[in-house]
């Protein structure tokens, strides 16, 4: 709640933000939001589709209103012109596509950080946006198949990891 409400704050940029979203609220790996190429984006059926690193498995991903909106912030104003069929990419000339893991995650450790979270040892990056995204579903009651499949994982049980601070709602 502390980030999405700083992420409103307009304190950061379009960029970060729409990275931060489609972290938080899909549970993508970082290596798919480094991938993340414009032709992905479906905006007249309001989906992303891609295929995932890891798994090589197709995935049609809802573009929710937050997410597109931000990724059309960063489109239409922040975006560096630039021939790259990538979404995101560097601030600083020359302006290369965003490829580096650690890249997103300085993104989500800065705007989690600059948000008041403190670290008390848990970890960054993406590993904790799937942790939540993955909490978030199982407290709205989705089905551990469900969340597996939207997390992208090809074993059902590989979910069961993401889920170990929600041992009362699993008990």
């Amino acid at each position: 709640e502390m980030v999405l409400k700083y992420l409103e704050s307009g304190n950061v940029s379009f960029r970060n933000k729409a990275i931060c979203l489609i972290a938080l609220e899909t549970g993508l790996r970082a290596v798919d939001i480094c991938n993340l190429k414009l032709g992905d984006i479906d905006w007249e059926h309001d989906c992303i589709h891609i295929i995932q690193e890891k798994t090589k498995k197709a995935m049609n991903i809802p573009l929710r209103t937050s997410i597109g909106n931000s990724l059309i912030d960063y489109l239409l104003t922040e975006r560096p012109a630039s021939s790259s069929e990538y979404v995101f990419l560097t601030s600083n000339a020359p302006h290369e596509p965003m490829k580096g893991h650690g890249s997103y995650r300085n993104v989500l450790l800065n705007v989690i950080s600059d948000a008041g979270v403190e670290a008390n040892g848990r970890i960054f990056g993406t590993r904790i946006t799937r942790h939540s995204t993955a909490s978030r579903m199982l407290r709205h009651g989705i089905p551990l198949p469900v969340i597996s499949e939207a997390l992208g994982h090809e074993n059902p049980n590989s979910v069961m990891v993401y889920l170990s601070t929600e041992d009362a709602k699993l008990a």
